[in-house]
């Protein structure tokens, strides 16, 4: 079922090993006993989609772009490409909804969903496509020069403010974990 050559079962030997001699146990670090998947999906989802702080819909507006290439993709035959895309993105945003710190921590933006950004900007080609061939019509190439330009606005609090420091005097102020959130 499984073709596992050489090196990858020498991967997978020396990952058990060390699990085992750092952590007693083979598969995964252990947890905390308030980790796991225990916020409500919904919770959670809303909070990755649309807090302010964490939500990648304001973090990365060029989000806001993906969904409408896809009846480009469907169009260019390529419904298969977005798709795969779309449910890489889909699969991480879901998984990370249900874990207990769905926010990720102490960052600006929606940590855990890094690890799909290259996907999002692979299903925001098709707009991008409208903006530089010049094939869409002149306020849409406006909007799309805005949300480029909102995109890059969003990523300076993240540069420019100490969310440590921040985060030091909100909890001195008497804030509580869910009011940080």
């Amino acid at each position: 079922m499984f073709d596992i050559g050489f090196w990858e079962f020498a991967a997978l030997a020396v990952i058990l090993a060390y699990n085992h001699a750092f952590f007693g146990t083979l598969l995964m670090p252990p947890f905390d006993r308030s980790e796991g998947f225990t916020t409500p999906v919904l919770q959670g989802l809303a909070g990755l989609l649309l807090s302010p702080g964490k939500g990648v819909l304001w973090y990365a507006p060029l989000a806001w772009l993906a969904l409408i290439g896809v009846f480009r993709w469907r169009d260019a035959g390529r419904l298969p490409d977005f798709l795969l895309a779309f449910g890489t993105v889909l699969s991480i945003l879901f998984l990370y909804s249900a874990w207990a710190d769905w926010a990720g921590g102490r960052s600006w933006g929606p940590r855990f969903l890094t690890t799909v950004m290259p996907a999002l900007a692979l299903m925001t080609l098709p707009a991008l496509d409208g903006l530089v061939a010049r094939s869409w019509p002149r306020p849409a190439r406006i909007v799309l020069w805005t949300v480029l330009a909102l995109s890059v606005v969003a990523q300076l609090p993240g540069v420019l403010v100490s969310f440590s420091a921040q985060e030091a005097l909100d909890v001195k102020a008497g804030l509580s974990l869910s009011q940080l959130r």
